[in-house]
């Protein structure tokens, strides 16, 4: 079975499909992919969550429901990567240690005892709570029910809103009536899509607010200039991009595709 690679998988896998499949340039069976778009008419594999990069009619990607999310831990600590970040002012430090601290040195927060929202409670939603509780937060959660009329009090106490939804049926879920509803400084966190978010309201609601996003896939130059100018802090899409869950997400998905060669092949 002929196999285009349109991306590199982790070394060991890459090996098993060399072993498994004839890897070609052009004309193939089957295809891998995992963050280049691709339009065909043949089964495509993607170690990927969302995958509205890919159009084909056959398509096998993490939200199969055979997918155990073991890569649920990289992008939980991913979460809490840009928490810290936020509340430490890591950004800031990082650019006066040689200087003695003085008053102009800005003072970070304490976790301890502050209230975190968790917006969406599958697997990585309860990942971070355990790590909220292990830094002695307070911690709501809602599983389902997305509407901020009626979450608003959960909204207005939290100090911290974690946001581990998935994009697909909820593009541009958050907007204006849900920033409306959060305290002056709440920390709101985006480790999903960035499209789940409306674009323009993140920029007018950034001086209000502190954004720790992991993507702003397709937002414009402005909108991350503003951000970036209102003291967030954004990362290109790496959440889920660790030794362990790309060894882990690949492998599942060779899985995937030999099960297909051993059907069709």
């Amino acid at each position: 079975m002929r196999l285009l690679l349109l991306d590199k998988p982790t070394k060991e896998v890459l090996k098993h499909m060399r072993e498994s499949f004839t890897i070609v340039k052009a004309n193939p069976d089957i295809i891998y992919t995992q963050l280049t778009p691709v339009t065909c008419d043949v089964p495509v594999f993607c170690p990927c969550t969302g995958v509205n990069h890919v159009h084909s009619p056959y398509i096998v990607h993490l939200y199969d429901k055979e997918w155990l999310f073991d890569n649920i831990w990289a992008t939980a600590e991913h979460t809490w990567s840009l928490l810290l970040a936020l509340v430490k002012n890591l950004d800031n430090h990082m650019f006066v240690v040689h200087t003695e601290r003085d008053s102009t040195t800005p003072m970070s927060k304490d976790l301890h005892g502050r209230r975190m929202l968790i917006v969406g409670y599958g697997r990585v939603g309860r990942q971070v709570a355990r790590y909220a509780h292990a830094f002695g937060m307070t911690v709501d959660t809602i599983e389902k029910g997305f509407n901020p009329e009626l979450i608003a009090d959960k909204l207005n106490r939290a100090d911290v809103v974690s946001f581990h939804i998935p994009l697909d049926g909820n593009e541009e879920l958050l907007h204006g009536r849900w920033f409306s509803q959060m305290q002056k400084g709440t920390i709101v966190l985006n480790t999903s899509r960035s499209g789940i978010m409306n674009e323009r309201s993140v920029k007018g609601w950034c001086k209000h607010l502190t954004f720790g996003l992991d993507t702003v896939e397709g937002y414009s130059d402005d909108v991350i200039q503003e951000l970036c100018d209102n003291k967030s802090f954004i990362t290109p899409h790496v959440g889920g991009y660790s030794d362990k869950s790309r060894e882990a997400t690949d492998m599942w998905i060779l899985e995937r595709m030999l099960e297909y060669k051993r059907r069709h092949g």
